[in-house]
């Protein structure tokens, strides 16, 4: 069962908890939750239109999973999801990691620039 967290979904370009740089060369990008040090975020920054984003948060033992892009919750409820981004437009895209473990909510924003 999920525990939804409703949060806005915000982003600090250039820098801040997003990680994004904007363009430029791919960054492997990680965040610990603030909530809870022992879970982490990863994923790539910036990505080219057209091929995968991985995301993949770390925690352990298995645990509940809900990702959000843009607002929008995703189908993935595993540790780690995939992105197309043939579909997505060209520039910043937003996310939210939710992770819930025994009826506690951690969550965790971020952010990745789609180029052409």
């Amino acid at each position: 069962m999920f525990s939804i967290l409703v949060l806005a979904l915000t982003g600090c370009p250039g820098g801040g908890s997003s990680g994004n740089n904007g363009g430029g060369a791919n960054v492997t990008v990680s965040f610990a939750f603030e909530e809870n040090s022992s879970l982490t975020l990863t994923y790539t920054d910036p990505v080219t239109k057209g091929t995968a984003q991985t995301i993949t948060a770390t925690a352990n033992p298995s645990y509940t999973y809900a990702w959000y892009l843009n607002g929008v919750l995703q189908s993935e409820e595993t540790s780690t999801i995939t992105i197309a981004t043939a579909g997505l437009v060209t520039g910043i895209q937003y996310g939210l990691a939710i992770i819930t473990i025994d009826g506690s909510v951690y969550s965790k924003e971020f952010s990745f620039w789609v180029d052409d």
